[in-house]
């Protein structure tokens, strides 16, 4: 999103966390990313807020924002402090936070004082958005009823043009080939899909299902794997290249998104796998019931229902027809909702509405957690 808008003539500032050995400060295309310091923990959020705010306060005086488009919570604090009130500000949810709040972690009471202090916050913010209208209802019960007229659905971009199949014929080794992208952590769920291919393999003992992405599950999963005999059905990439990604697609029959109940607010799986005309199997989560419903681009199973996930494979790998129409159903649906220049478009008019009244150019500054 912040290339496009540099690309339409924006002046764009991002903020975010600062992971592994990334620079603190570069230069992108004529964007410029400043990365803080901090770790994932509550703490860590609380040290990132306050940074984030001196470095917001600072850049408003100095670079004449016109607008500031925060994402998650956290970055909505840093926001508000930052600016002073003095600019208007956008917040996108691009999760479930009502999820996190109602789970019994040890950090439930911590959680519950935030809930309250975003509360609080939400009045500042012109405009709040969300991916999916699944979202809605989560966010108006974290942050209160007065959010609910400010509350935008607005997809999230994907490059379409960059996730486009090849067309090429793909020789087969195995069939059907099944692809799982994403961190491989216990909320996404790898472990239904691996109990579910038992069920599968009678029919079609070739089968293969490829694990794209990294994470602490991974130790778990392989003993799943071994406990059920399915060594030779399993091959693991680790984390990969975008040039690789793509080409793992192409080779697919089907992807598989079996997260947990409540992990995907939208699914930017869902989405690439569309782009690239392959049907979907997804659990009835929020983001992904909801586009697959809309754009008839797959089927849906409960999350953790393993015999329901199993006949769901067995239905889309019987039928190649049916592969295909789901296929392509979703090229079209993609196109039409996800391409970067008509979301731009719709945070370019929310943020005109919001700066409305001030004409001291159109410097853009967008701050992550």
């Amino acid at each position: 999103m912040a290339h496009f808008l540099s690309a339409e003539g924006h002046s764009v500032s991002v903020v975010t966390r600062q992971t592994g050995k990334t620079l603190a400060r570069e230069y992108i295309n004529g964007i410029t990313v400043t990365r803080i310091s901090s770790s994932s923990s509550f703490f860590g959020k609380v040290a990132f807020v306050i940074k984030c705010s001196a470095l917001l306060a600072g850049s408003a005086r100095r670079l004449r924002i016109d607008a500031i488009h925060s994402v998650g919570t956290a970055a909505l604090a840093s926001s508000v402090l930052g600016s002073l009130n003095t600019r208007p500000i956008l917040v996108t949810f691009p999760g479930l936070p009502a999820e996190s709040i109602r789970s019994g972690d040890p950090q439930r009471v911590l959680k519950s004082r935030a809930r309250r202090i975003l509360r609080i916050l939400a009045v500042f913010p012109r405009f709040v958005t969300v991916p999916t209208r699944e979202v809605v209802a989560p966010v108006v019960e974290l942050c209160g009823k007065r959010v609910v007229g400010r509350i935008r659905v607005i997809p999230n971009p994907i490059d379409v043009a960059m996730f486009s199949p090849s067309g090429r014929e793909v020789t087969r080794e195995s069939f059907p080939e099944i692809l799982v992208v994403g961190g491989l952590r216990s909320r996404k769920g790898v472990s239904t899909l691996l109990q579910a291919l038992p069920m599968v393999l009678p029919e079609f003992p070739n089968l293969r299902v490829t694990l794209v992405g990294g994470g602490s599950f991974g130790p778990a999963l392989k003993s799943v794997i071994e406990r059920l005999g399915i060594e030779s059905s399993i091959r693991w990439t680790g984390e990969v290249s975008y040039d690789q990604l793509i080409d793992y697609y192409d080779r697919s029959d089907v992807v598989v998104v079996p997260s947990l109940a409540g992990g995907e607010a939208f699914g930017y799986v869902v989405a690439e796998a569309m782009c690239m005309k392959k049907p979907v199997i997804a659990s009835a989560t929020p983001g992904p019931m909801e586009i697959i419903r809309d754009a008839k681009c797959g089927l849906l199973f409960p999350p953790e229902d393993s015999r329901a996930l199993a006949a769901r494979i067995l239905e889309v790998t019987r039928d190649e027809r049916q592969r295909r129409l789901l296929g392509e159903n979703g090229r079209r649906y993609a196109e039409g909702h996800f391409e970067p220049k008509r979301v731009m478009a719709e945070f370019e008019s929310l943020y005109e509405t919001a700066k409305r009244g001030s004409r001291r150019g159109s410097t853009l500054a967008g701050a992550e957690a």
